[in-house]
């Protein structure tokens, strides 16, 4: 229900959506798209539902969404995450690792009302 609550998120919280803006400018243009281009064949992908940038938008909080995911192995499964996305990122996109850590600590730190 929390990553759920994500979705809503940027627009109401500035700071937020600033860091997700950033996650998303880290990652690997050339692996999203590669996987629209993916999608768009295997027909899991209509571009009248917004192209590459409405793909990659969602394809920016799956990620998120991912990073942010803890479970036992079962529950990846049950919610088809990948159990080991964040040592990949952590590996191979270490600048989005980053980005994701300040996202992480952001929403983990208790507001002022």
């Amino acid at each position: 229900v929390a990553l759920d609550m994500l979705h809503a998120l940027p627009e109401v919280d500035p700071k937020y959506n600033q860091l997700l803006q950033e996650f998303g400018e880290s990652l690997n243009d050339e692996e999203i798209r590669y996987w629209y281009n993916d999608a768009k064949k295997e027909g899991w992908w209509d571009d009248n539902w917004g192209g590459y940038e409405q793909y990659k938008k969602n394809y920016v909080d799956g990620k998120l969404r991912n990073l942010l995911f803890e479970g036992t192995e079962e529950d990846f499964e049950r919610s088809r995450y990948n159990p080991t996305e964040r040592d990949l990122v952590k590996e191979y996109e270490p600048a989005a690792f980053e980005k994701f850590q300040e996202i992480q600590t952001y929403l983990k730190t208790p507001k002022k009302a």
